[in-house]
């Protein structure tokens, strides 16, 4: 039986959820995602999260042990309306959409073991 889908994942871009929900559920602070293409925000799918120094190369290995297609990990600063910059903070960019089926959020899936909805 399918766990039912949290309001706040089911609110986010199919393309991009899956991925968000496997790196929150592994402690991941992520705050910002787009599954990427033309009317959207960004280009390529996209997840951006805070962390210190060595919390992108932590999401990076969360993402390769479940097999998501990450194109880049990216660190980045943001210039805020008063020239001042903002972060830094990360950003992982995907090759693909994820499937548009949920996950559980159970850090230890693959993305075979997902259910299709």
């Amino acid at each position: 039986m399918l766990a039912s889908v949290p309001a706040w994942l089911d609110a986010l871009d199919p393309g991009i959820a899956r991925y968000v929900d496997v790196l929150n559920a592994s402690g991941v602070e992520t705050f910002e995602s787009c599954e990427g293409g033309d009317g959207h925000a960004f280009t390529e799918p996209t997840i951006r999260f805070y962390g210190e120094r060595g919390e992108g190369f932590r999401a990076l290995s969360i993402a390769v042990q479940h097999d998501l297609p990450v194109s880049e990990l990216r660190r980045y600063w943001q210039v805020n309306r008063a020239g001042e910059p903002e972060g830094p903070h990360w950003e992982l960019t995907f090759r693909s959409r994820g499937a548009r089926i949920p996950c559980t959020g159970d850090a230890r899936q693959s993305p075979a073991s997902c259910a299709r909805a």
